[in-house]
C-alpha cells in the first residue's frame, strides 16, 4: 500500500534525526533539557511510532509521533504524522502535517513525495482550505480563536467544512475578523489588513496628527499647571518667616521696656515714699515713666498683631501647598495668603 511504503521508507532515514542541520529543522523545546537530548527523545519516539505503523497499531503510531513533533518540528516527522492521521480518518490534521512535509522535504526524495502527494489529494477532498493572507507581518491569526501563526502564514489553513471565523490581532492595531463558510474539497483566499489605532488628523500619519494635537493651545478656561505655585510658596513662606521674627523682637524690646518702667516706679516710690507719686506730675521722673510705659505699650501692641500676620501667612501658605494647585488645576477655587502692615489673611477666588 502507498501508505505503508511512505512510512516503512521513513524508516531508513529515522536516525538522520540528530544529524539533521539547524537550517532543515529547529529543535522546539518543551522542557529545560538540552537539544541533544530533546533529539534523543525525539528519535526514540520516531522509532515507536515506526515500530507501532508496522504493526498496523495506526492509533499507537500516531501517539508517538505526534509525541516527537511537540518537541522536534521536523518534515521527517510531519510525514508519517500526517501518514497515522490520515490512516485513522484525522483529515484536516493529516492535511496540515502532510503540507508542511511537502514544504520542507528534500526534492531529491521523489518517492516519499510522491506518497505524500496522494495522501494530501484524498485529505484535501475530506477538508477545505483557506489561504489568509494578513497586514502587517507579524499579527497573529486565530481561526475558531485557535492561533494558526503570525503573519506572514506558511501555508494554507485546513478546516472541516462548515462555517468559521477567522480573527488577526497585532498590538496598537484594531482586531479585524471574518467569517467564511468552507466545503469539502474546496480552496478559497482570504485578505485582512489591520488599521492602526490611534488619531487621525486629516489623513496625517499617526505621529504627525499627536505632534499637532501636543502643539494646540489649551481651552478656554484650562489651566496649564498641575501643581501649586512654588514662587508663591516660597514668597509665602518667606513673608511668614519675616513677620514671626519681627513679632518676637518686638515682643522682646517690649519686655525690655516693661522691665525698664519697673525699676523707674520703684526708684520713685522709694524716693517719694508714696505709691502716688506720679499724681499731678509731682515727682520728678513722672514723665520719663510715662514714656516707657507707652513705649512698652507700643511695642506689645506691634508684637501681638505681626505675630498674628505672620501665623495667618503661614496658615494661608500651608493650605495653598496642600489644596491650592489642585483647585487651580480644576479651574474652581484659588488660595492666595496676603499679608500688609495693617492686615493679613487668605485670599480665595475663582468660580464655584
Amino acid at each position: 500500500m502507498k501508505t505503508l511504503r511512505f512510512v516503512f521508507s521513513a524508516v531508513v532515514v529515522a536516525f538522520a534525526l540528530a544529524g539533521e542541520s539547524g537550517a532543515q529543522a529547529q529543535p522546539v523545546q518543551k522542557s529545560p533539557a538540552s537539544g541533544s537530548a530533546l533529539d534523543d527523545k525525539a528519535r526514540e519516539l520516531f522509532r515507536d511510532g515506526v515500530k507501532a505503523a508496522e504493526a498496523s497499531q495506526w492509533a499507537k503510531a500516531h501517539a508517538s509521533f505526534l509525541a516527537a513533533w511537540s518537541l522536534k518540528e521536523h518534515y521527517q516527522i510531519a510525514g508519517n504524522l500526517g501518514t497515522s492521521e490520515a490512516k485513522l480518518g484525522k483529515w484536516r490534521d493529516a492535511a496540515t502535517h502532510l503540507s508542511y512535509y511537502l514544504r520542507e522535504a528534500p526534492k531529491e526524495k521523489v518517492a516519499e513525495r510522491k506518497s505524500a502527494e496522494d495522501l494530501l489529494a484524498q485529505a484535501r477532498a475530506k477538508v477545505g482550505s483557506i489561504t489568509v493572507r494578513a497586514e502587517p507581518a507579524g499579527a497573529e491569526v486565530f481561526v475558531d480563536g485557535v492561533s494558526v501563526g503570525k503573519a506572514p502564514l506558511a501555508g494554507e489553513v485546513f478546516v472541516e467544512p462548515g462555517a468559521h471565523g477567522i480573527e488577526v490581532k497585532l498590538e496598537g492595531y484594531e482586531p479585524a475578523k471574518k467569517n467564511v463558510s468552507a466545503g469539502a474539497g474546496s480552496a478559497q483566499s482570504v485578505e485582512m489588513r489591520l488599521a492602526q489605532v490611534g488619531p487621525k488628523e486629516s489623513g496625517k500619519p499617526l505621529k504627525e496628527a499627536a505632534q499637532g494635537e501636543a502643539s494646540k493651545p489649551p481651552p478656554t478656561g484650562s489651566v496649564e499647571s498641575r501643581g501649586p505655585n512654588k514662587a508663591l510658596i516660597i514668597a509665602g513662606a518667606a513673608t511668614s518667616a519675616a513677620l514671626i521674627g519681627t513679632g518676637i523682637v518686638l515682643a522682646v524690646v517690649s519686655n525690655g521696656k516693661a522691665g525698664e518702667a519697673d525699676e523707674k516706679a520703684a526708684s520713685l516710690r522709694q524716693a517719694t515714699g508714696r505709691d502716688d507719686f506720679c499724681v499731678n506730675g509731682q515727682a520728678a521722673g513722672c514723665e520719663e515713666l510715662r514714656g516707657l510705659v507707652s513705649a512698652q505699650e507700643s511695642f506689645a501692641n506691634g508684637a501681638f498683631w505681626t505675630l498674628l500676620l505672620g501665623g495667618a501667612a503661614g496658615a494661608g501658605t500651608t493650605i495653598y501647598a496642600l489644596v491650592g494647585g489642585k483647585a487651580e488645576a480644576k479651574g474652581a477655587l484659588r488660595f492666595s495668603p496676603i499679608a500688609t502692615h495693617t492686615a493679613g489673611g487668605l485670599l480665595v477666588d475663582g468660580k464655584w
